[in-house]
């Protein structure tokens, strides 16, 4: 979900009894505001369990060592952002699950690494319509892990169902 200001945020997260929030920090360039934004709706409902993830974070997972941020998804957030709301819905454990670094009192634990999606296909195509009044706004770059996709990325906040803030399109 994508809102227009920080009002409209902290006004969902006030109005939708919002248990997790999940956050695309795409670039360095996103990380001041990631950590804003996560402040801010710890601000709002300090019970609220706030995840980010995106490129900045799985490389640099100690930047996100912040107290407003429970956890960094690292690598691939569409498989593992679902299993990660399922396991805070069930009261699991957060160490079982692979993909997680884990901010526990100004330190951090890292889970097993999970592997990168060989087959992109696999994944739903992205609803390219509830962004595409943005599409002008996003930043374009080509991923060297995949030269033949362009991601389209843009700093999005996914209050209601935790997936992932970006989208591919083939070239």
């Amino acid at each position: 979900m994508r809102f227009e200001s920080n009002d409209g945020l902290l006004h969902a997260i006030q109005n939708n009894h919002v248990a997790a929030c999940g956050i695309t920090s795409s670039f360095t360039v996103d990380y001041n505001e990631t950590v804003r934004t996560a402040a801010r709706i710890e601000s709002v409902d300090p019970g609220i369990f706030i995840f980010v993830g995106g490129h900045h974070p799985t490389l640099c997972a100690s930047d996100f060592n912040v107290p407003a941020v429970n956890v960094v998804v690292m690598g691939e957030g569409e498989v593992t952002s679902p299993e990660l709301i399922r396991c805070l819905k069930e009261r699991g454990n957060l160490k079982d699950l692979a993909g997680l670094t884990l901010n526990l009192d100004g330190t951090q634990f890292s889970t097993l690494s999970r592997g990168f999606v060989r087959r992109l296909d696999s994944f739903p195509p992205p609803a390219r319509g509830l962004v595409e009044k943005y599409s002008r706004r996003y930043r374009l770059m080509v991923s060297s892990r995949f030269p033949h996709l362009r991601l389209h990325a843009a700093v999005l906040i996914d209050v209601a169902s935790a997936v992932s803030g970006y989208s591919m399109t083939r070239k």
